[in-house]
């Protein structure tokens, strides 16, 4: 493996390695990173042994917008399973941008939570908690530490480009997202999960 042509970073995202998940498959909490250009793409490669997805996600509020993760899919445990009814309210209200994350930031404080490395990626229907809470939100099934030991492939030459932060997200979504997907791709195969 050689150095990654940071030049990548001009170029978009290849759509064929990301699966677009319908929206009866949301919500979804996956562990992982935002993918914005090529270059993420070829350097935020995760060890085959955690099953990673590569997530096309459509927001369509106030207007269509594609973003693209990778990560692995990870559970609650019973404690933090009423944060998703939590976020899903937010989800549902498509108010002003300011206000959900003021909302989405006090909903996390309530919980002991936080977005405070992460929250430019909020959206509507993306709502991400720093990487740290990791421990307590799987009740130590997975343990963050332990995962920046071997997630990312990377070898002694191009270690520093392979390494992102992980941070949690929920996705959640609406059947609007389904019909912006397919008149994005009228003509073109659906492919779906």
């Amino acid at each position: 493996m050689q150095l990654i042509d940071v030049n990548l970073a001009e170029e978009p995202v290849n759509l064929e390695k990301f699966q677009y998940y319908p929206s009866e498959d949301y919500p979804k909490i996956i562990l992982g990173c935002l993918i914005r250009h090529k270059y993420d793409q070829e350097r935020l490669i995760i060890n085959e042994k955690y099953n990673s997805e590569s997530i096309h996600f459509i927001e369509n509020k106030p207007y269509i917008k594609s973003y693209f993760f990778t990560g692995i899919p990870i559970k609650f445990s019973k404690k933090y399973l009423s944060l998703l009814s939590d976020v899903e309210n937010i989800s549902d209200s498509y108010s002003d941008y300011t206000e959900n994350l003021n909302e989405y930031k006090t909903i996390l404080e309530k919980h002991k939570l936080s977005c405070n490395d992460c929250s430019l990626i909020f959206d509507n229907n993306i709502f991400p908690i720093d990487g740290k809470h990791l421990d307590k939100l799987t009740g130590n099934k997975l343990k963050i530490n332990q995962l920046y030991k071997d997630f990312f492939i990377h070898n002694s030459e191009n270690c520093f480009q392979c390494f992102g932060s992980l941070s949690i997200f929920i996705l959640t979504s609406s059947l609007l997202s389904d019909e912006s997907y397919e008149s994005l791709y009228q003509g073109a195969e659906l492919v779906v999960a």
